[in-house]
């Protein structure tokens, strides 16, 4: 989503930047006109390939919304398990780890990893910290 963002800033700004090019005299601004439009519509069209390229390959991302500094409890917080190990985060704050979908849902981690919507090494691509423990029999 950031991508698509920053893409779309530069294209405006560039967009920006061919509107207010110098030009000297009516003549010069009417004959610019036709090229500026032009240059519109290719920047518009290059936004779009860009982002439904990005799209396609962007389908979530994990952000971790606690705030520099805000204080959760240290005591460590069992997000998934499977047959062979736990899997918990640092400290509580798995209410401030949301997993936001292309199309805008979103949902907490937790709940992401019962349903299956993402694995646990997607947190490592998303460098949210978690330590894992092996299950004792």
């Amino acid at each position: 989503m950031k991508l698509i963002k920053l893409t779309s800033v530069l294209l405006c700004f560039l967009m920006i930047a061919a509107v207010f090019a110098g030009c000297d005299t009516p003549e010069e601004s009417k004959a610019d006109v036709n090229s500026k439009d032009s240059l519109l519509q290719n920047s518009e069209d290059i936004s779009e390939t860009v982002s439904e390229e990005v799209s396609e390959q962007l389908t979530f991302i994990i952000e971790d919304r606690t705030e520099y500094g805000e204080v959760v409890d240290d005591m460590p917080e069992e997000i998934y398990r499977d047959d062979e190990w736990i899997y918990k985060l640092p400290d509580l704050r798995s209410g401030n780890i949301f997993v936001v979908y292309s199309d805008g849902t979103e949902q907490g981690i937790k709940e992401a990893l019962a349903e299956g919507n993402v694995n646990i090494t997607d947190l490592d691509t998303f460098d949210i910290l978690y330590f894992k423990y092996p299950i004792e029999e």
